[in-house]
Order: C-alpha cells, then structure tokens, then sequence
C-alpha cells in the first residue's frame, strides 16, 4: 500500500519528503483546510453533525475532527488487547504515560477477582474449591 500511494505523488513535486497528498502547487495539505473542505462536509452530509448557537444564531458542525480518528485508533487497540506501550507507539505519543493518562477511560474500570492468579500458577481457584488447597 506504500509504494502505491507514494507512486501517486504529484508529478511536480520531488524529493523523498514529498507528499502523496499535495496542494495543487505540489506543498503539504493544510490539516485545516482538509478538515473544513473535506472532513467536515462529509461528515455533515453522513449525519454526523451538531447543532450550535453562534452569535445567537444556529449552525451546524461536524462531530468528527481529525482527533476522532485517533480517538478511535486508541479504543480499537485496546479493545484488541493491546497495551499501553503499544497503543502509545501506534498514536506516535512521546510517553506511554502520556497515552495512559489520555486514554484510561477506555480500560476496563474494575480491577477483577483475584482467580486469574489461582488459573497463571496452575491452582484451583479459591471461590470453586476448598481454600486451603490453593495454598499448598
């Protein structure tokens, strides 16, 4: 998929660090102008819109940014069993603490029982047989 799309570069524009997607004078897009000539009207026109009141009066707004992908990205990882470590290197963040601290609402809020434990050390659990068991 990479050397297809770096096969489409503008065929004005050289060197290693052009870019695939260009102006039309063959320069890097500008985030916002791709949002609000691309992203915002598509997802308006999908239904994914807001309405605000601006100066009194009402407009309607994208409810998807560039953020809600990265958003997502992150949600998706998790939800895959990725780890922090992993989703921060996906996300390109400096820190995994950063990506933690961001992202800890999407974890699982409950710690669990303990019986993971018992099932890694190869033990009957406490809950499903006698207790003194377990610690033999």
């Amino acid at each position: 998929m990479a050397q297809q799309l770096l096969a489409l570069r503008r065929d004005g524009y050289r060197g290693p660090e052009s870019p695939v997607f260009a102006s039309k004078a063959g320069t890097p897009l500008r985030p916002e102008n791709v949002y609000r000539r691309a992203l915002a009207p598509a997802a308006i026109g999908s239904g994914f819109k807001i309405e605000v009141e601006v100066k009194g009066k009402k407009k309607v707004r994208s409810a998807v940014s560039f953020h809600t992908f990265r958003h997502t990205c992150a949600s998706l990882l998790f939800e895959a069993g990725r780890n922090v470590k992993q989703v921060q290197a996906w996300l390109g963040h400096a820190d995994p603490g950063f990506t933690l601290k961001t992202y800890i609402h999407l974890m699982d809020a409950g710690v669990g029982s303990a019986a993971f434990l018992d099932e890694a050390i190869g033990h009957e659990s406490f809950a499903e047989g006698d207790q003194t068991a377990a610690l033999v």
